[in-house]
């Protein structure tokens, strides 16, 4: 499989050749003391390489802001859900103008869901599909705690290890303990975790990393092929 280089010739002649491109989409937002504020960001653009990698797709650039407003007054970078949609709207018909006809959207952060749930759709758009990453894991994603550490790690994310520290921690808890932490998350991240970590960071590794993106990009690319089937010349 030809590998496509990030320049415009190289592009052009991917896409005119039916290959699919994958957007990351990520925030700017804290996790904890340990990781930086780019991770969700630099996790979907890992997970968007690799599945650009085995497809033989086009890697586009990383939309490096998202909606993360629930994490105040902790450090974030937000955007209105609205601004976040039309942004990835605009990149999408855009790259569908240079002959994309199927754009995944890799979204790397929860709060993200609502601008991006309702279809890409309508004139001069190509078929568009929202991808969530952690739904392709077995195990719960938290926040900057062990699972979301060792992603980063595996993406080669600078970590500060030394400054982890464990966060909120559910396991054990009611489940119905856990959807209210959940909800309230939702709406304050500091309230349900003051310290700014779902989870325990300090089990973290990059060889557990790397083992979860494998299997994600696994899950992933299968779901990418089945959509491919029914897209005509892809």
């Amino acid at each position: 499989m030809a590998r496509v280089r990030g320049t415009d010739p190289s592009i052009r002649a991917a896409l005119a050749g039916g290959a699919p491109a994958f957007l990351p989409v990520g925030s700017a937002e804290q996790h904890g003391a340990h990781l930086g504020v780019t991770t969700d960001a630099d996790i979907a653009q890992e997970v968007s390489r690799r599945l650009a990698s085995v497809m033989g797709g086009v890697l586009l650039p990383a939309i490096g802001y998202g909606v993360s407003r629930e994490h105040a007054p902790l450090f974030n970078a937000s955007l209105s859900p609205a601004v976040l949609r039309g942004v990835v709207r605009d990149v999408c018909r855009s790259v569908g103008s240079c002959g994309a006809r199927a754009i995944f959207v890799v979204n790397g952060h929860r709060g993200n869901l609502d601008a991006l749930r309702r279809p890409f759709a309508g004139r001069g758009m190509p078929e568009v599909r929202v991808m969530h990453y952690w739904r392709h894991m077995k195990e719960g994603l938290g926040h900057a705690g062990r699972t979301e550490t060792s992603l980063a790690l595996a993406a080669g994310c600078r970590a500060y290890m030394s400054e982890a520290r464990r966060g909120l921690v559910t396991e054990g808890m009611d489940p119905a303990e856990i959807s209210r932490l959940a909800r309230l998350a939702s709406r304050s991240f500091p309230e349900a975790a003051p310290g700014g970590v779902w989870g325990d960071p300090r089990g973290a590794s990059a060889a557990r990393g790397r083992a979860l993106l494998a299997a994600v990009t696994r899950s992933m690319r299968a779901e990418c092929v089945a959509v491919l089937r029914g897209i005509p010349n892809c």
